[in-house]
């Protein structure tokens, strides 16, 4: 055995400040399902070697790909003082990007560690390092190992991490344990939704027991009757618990289960829980499936008559009369009113929220054409921010905006109260409203505190439910575990309690299982986890095509811990695409529709997302005219139309269009043509964390934001910077976009907001005057207070020629200045791509 020592901003210390580790199993001993008790990895990146590391003691065989970790979060400790960070590794063909073992503080904004490992290390190595711990703004870390890019195989023993000074170990605690939960965690099916023909729960244990030395008493008070009986004893076996509810009507009961130790008959754990039975409602076979969202239930010659139909589970039900009839309208089962009627200028349809079961459609005052009845998901959009008049530069939209573009693609709004007459309108089309709300960080730790918000939340009439916003699935076991207990206390709610969740998804058994269950089974079943993915753009088609396909991952991994979690599963598509706030728009070469397009295309073609009960976008408050169009044509193409084509190609959207090279001056002036007013007032250089911290560029490629050009105005004349546009189509539009900001805002960040001219012209097209614009950030609806200023041009122009010289200016116009000598403004993000016309 060899050892590798480094020091890391610190001088080693001596032994006799050492303590007992911070780290629980350090054996790295596995559990009887394989998995390494009290450490967490996604599926598939740890294997257990039991005795085959150094000295025969324990090792795990990590194997990375996709930037996985092998971690143990939550583990208190005190910024600014030092640690001792040690293990034994081997590899055997590793290969990485980037790695390491580090100790990483809340949200991986900073670590400390070993990075990268030394390899190859064809013998087990020591490997250690005194650290230096970053600033945490929850006290709390996570140690462990990870791999960009990964390959090959990562072996680790006998992991520690120990404090070396007085202060850190008076701060120091270890993480809580997720594998002390003696709770018997429902996971199939939903609890109000047991088939009447079978009967049974299946339920599953996160504490690593003994069978032979447990076992489960069950009490069952079954519907219509007035008290508990004794339902049976059930052996505790290793996986899954199978309980047989026996012969049972339809209706609500409850169900009490027990965790008994057998030798002294001790209670480890006693919970009650409500059910329902229900006699399933199967899907005729006529009905047609378009793509893995929508469902064709009719699609028939239009006659004057009542049709019938089958819901085959709770859900939405689309119902259009094709074409648009002046006349037509349409009465669902007994309803007084038309749930289609005529609107001006609007299509004759629909979505409504049917419970499962027969349905009738009684339909007047046609003639011909046909009648469209469809299964379709939950349509999400979070927020509805509605202004009277659109303001373009704002990104706020009117009623007339909504009713155009986003009325007829959604079902389902989540936000702010909408006016009278706004919500008339959404009333009167089917579509439900659901409020927000969230918790102080004390608050998500408190389950008593939890239900009292909602309860305050839900006792308005206005609103179809709450959303809760937001969990992190990675988050503390105190959230986790208060969260959980909230949810199972409101099993039986009436109304709509939906989850939003973040910083990764529902994947691990110990640590997400039992609040996946609970999410799922609150609000009688009828709860749903809201994915916030943040989808981020990559450099290459290739890359973002292998980064969406692990978002299949949401629900396989999902399937390990829950029946059909799909069905409990909303996927909700990022709009942070602005630069200034959390933005996802990271390569200014991509087109971010076509991007939006691939991910809403996998949800509809991916066998995984069959049966995905809803899909939407989040955060349209941060997103421009022409992608917010996009996004309400996208969720219609898929999951109302049904369609299984890219709608991209229709209109001839790539991922990359290729017009413009380098919008972020990333290989310099490269591509660019400088004529600087005098020398050094036109530079190509880069502004450190500008791209991550400024514009708030995510993902592994934001310091790609760090790249700028910096003009300073001159007094004899303007800077001048151009590139010419290859590759368009004469009459098409197109949209240049690019992003400014000054450069001593920047070092410093200004109290008032700075004037900002950077003018772009163009040679070969013709200016659209009411598609251009400027976005400020921060504008009227956030306050300036420590934000930098960032201002987003965007000029809509047709093209008169395949090449079209583009060229920036830091002057208003030939011989006016318009701004101080010696100001220095910061261009990048530089995007030209075809426009969406409508």
């Amino acid at each position: 055995m060899k050892t590798w020592r480094c020091v890391l901003g610190v001088l080693l210390l001596g032994a006799g400040l050492s303590a007992q580790g911070l780290l629980h199993n350090p054996e790295l001993a596995a559990n009887s399902r394989g998995e390494i008790m009290h450490w967490l990895s996604d599926a598939g990146v740890a294997t257990p070697f039991p005795g085959q590391g150094p000295d025969g003691r324990n090792a795990v065989k990590l194997t990375f790909a996709k930037g996985e970790v092998f971690k143990q979060p939550a583990i208190t400790l005190v910024a600014g003082e030092t640690y001792r960070v040690s293990a034994y590794i081997k590899t055997a063909d590793f290969t990485f990007r980037r790695c390491g073992m580090v100790v990483w503080n809340y949200g991986w904004q900073n670590d400390a560690g070993i990075s990268p490992l030394p390899n190859p290390c064809p013998e087990w190595t020591l490997v250690q390092a005194d650290v230096t711990l970053p600033q945490s703004s929850t006290g709390t870390y996570t140690f462990g190992w990870y791999a960009l890019d990964g390959g090959g195989e990562l072996l680790v023993s006998s992991p520690t991490l120990e404090p070396l000074t007085e202060k850190a170990r008076a701060g120091a605690k270890p993480a809580p344990l997720f594998e002390d939960s003696k709770r018997l965690i429902p996971v199939a099916p939903r609890l109000f939704q047991i088939p009447v023909e079978r009967p049974e729960l299946t339920f599953s244990l996160i504490a690593d027991l003994p069978p032979a030395e447990h076992e489960i008493r069950a009490q069952i008070q079954p519907p219509g009757a007035d008290a508990f009986q004794p339902l049976g004893v059930f052996p505790l076996v290793d996986g899954d618990i199978k309980i047989p509810l026996g012969a049972i009507s339809t209706g609500q009961g409850r169900i009490k289960v027990e965790l008994v130790k057998k030798a002294d008959g001790a209670v480890l754990s006693s919970h009650e829980y409500p059910f329902g039975v229900i006699v399933p409602t199967p899907a005729p076979a006529s009905n047609k499936k378009l793509n893995q969202l929508v469902t064709e239930v009719i699609n028939a010659e239009l006659e004057n008559k009542t049709y019938e139909f089958v819901n085959p589970r709770p859900g939405w039900v689309y119902i259009a009369l094709t074409p648009s009839s002046p006349t037509g309208e349409a009465f669902l089962d007994d309803q007084p009113s038309p749930v289609v009627k005529p609107r001006v200028g609007e299509a004759s349809e629909t979505m409504r929220h049917l419970e499962a079961g027969t349905h009738q459609l009684r339909v007047t005052g046609t003639t011909g054409g046909r009648l469209h009845v469809r299964l379709v998901p939950e349509l999400h959009l979070y927020p509805f921010f509605m202004v009277e008049k659109t303001d373009q530069t704002l990104y706020r939209w009117d009623l007339d905006f909504y009713k155009k573009h986003f009325f007829p693609a959604v079902n389902f709004i989540n936000g702010t109260s909408p006016s009278k007459q706004a919500l008339q309108e959404v009333r009167d089309r089917g579509i439900r409203l659901i409020a927000s709300t969230g918790f102080s960080a004390k608050g998500w730790r408190d389950a008593s505190l939890i239900k009292e918000r909602i309860a305050q939340v839900l006792s308005s009439p206005g609103n179809d439910g709450v959303t809760l916003d937001e969990l992190f699935a990675n988050g503390d076991k105190a959230i986790h575990k208060a969260y959980s207990e909230a949810m199972w206390d409101l099993l039986d709610e009436e109304k709509l309690i939906y989850t939003w969740v973040c910083s990764g998804y529902f994947k691990d058994r110990r640590a997400h299982q039992e609040m996946f269950a609970a999410a799922s089974n609150v609000s009688r079943s009828r709860g749903k986890v809201l994915n916030e993915t943040y989808i981020m753009t990559q450099p290459t088609l290739e890359d973002m095509e292998t980064y969406l396909d692990n978002y299949r991952n949401y629900v396989i991994d999902g399937a390990r811990l829950i029946d059909n979690p799909a069905a409990s599963m909303m996927m909700i598509m990022t709009g942070l695409i602005s630069c200034g706030r959390w933005n996802c728009y990271v390569h200014p070469e991509v087109d971010i529709k076509y991007f939006f397009d691939r991910f809403y295309h996998m949800l509809a073609n991916a066998p995984e997302f069959d049966g995905l009960y809803g899909l939407g976008c989040y955060n349209s408050a941060h997103i421009d005219e022409e992608t917010m169009r996009w996004v309400a044509r996208l969720m219609r193409h898929y999951a109302v139309e049904g369609r299984r084509d890219l709608l991209s190609d229709q209109y001839g959207f790539r991922y990359l269009p290729g017009h413009l090279q380098d919008g972020d001056f990333v290989e310099g002036f490269t591509h660019w043509q400088s004529r600087p007013a005098a020398e050094g007032t036109l530079q190509a250089t880069t502004i450190k964390n500008y791209g991550g911290k400024i514009q708030m560029r995510r993902s592994k490629y934001a310091s790609r934001g760090d790249h700028v050009a910096i003009f300073q105005r001159h007094s004899s004349q303007a800077n001048q910077l151009s590139q010419t546009a290859t590759g368009l189509q004469p009459g098409k539009l197109y949209t240049l976009s690019y992003v400014v900001g000054d450069f001593d805002d920047i070092a410093e960040i200004k109290p008032e907001a700075p004037d900002i001219l950077l003018t772009a012209t163009l040679e070969g097209a013709e200016v659209i005057p009411s598609g251009t614009y400027v976005h400020r950030w921060p504008n009227t609806y956030r306050p300036k207070a420590k934000l930098a200023s960032q201002d987003t041009h965007r000029i809509l122009f047709r093209a008169q020629q395949e090449r079209v010289v583009i060229t920036f200016r830091d002057w208003q116009a030939e011989g006016v200045p318009g701004g101080p000598e010696g100001q220095r403004l910061v261009l990048n993000f530089v995007s030209l791509k075809p426009y969406y016309e409508q």
